[in-house]
């Protein structure tokens, strides 16, 4: 058979000894990661039917980070990048940002 990707799409792979090994040390991001994990693990053991379609390799329903994070998270994580300036918007397109997060 022969397989075609009907849009463009990334792998990451990550090496989870040298990640927690990182995130030990910034006790915010730890924070956030830990409360992503456990939330991301209750969504995809909650994904079942009737009430959502069952996760597969790649949909889990439900889980946009809109959907496992706080949105004080996703703001915060918009504002900083705009301060670092490492994400330039307009004025207009980062108050349409923090709108579409709110």
């Amino acid at each position: 058979g022969c397989m075609e990707a009907g849009q463009p799409s990334q792998l990451l792979q990550v090496d989870v000894a040298l990640f927690y090994h990182v995130l030990s040390r910034c006790g915010g991001a730890s924070c956030i990661v830990r409360q992503y994990g456990i939330n991301f693990h209750k969504k995809i053991t909650l994904a079942v039917p009737p009430l959502a379609d069952y996760p597969n390799d790649l949909v889990v329903p439900f889980t946009l980070a809109s959907n496992l994070l706080s949105f004080h998270v996703s703001l915060g994580i918009l504002e900083r990048a705009l301060r670092d300036r490492t994400l330039t918007l307009t004025q207009e397109a980062a108050d349409s940002f923090r709108e579409e997060i709110r």
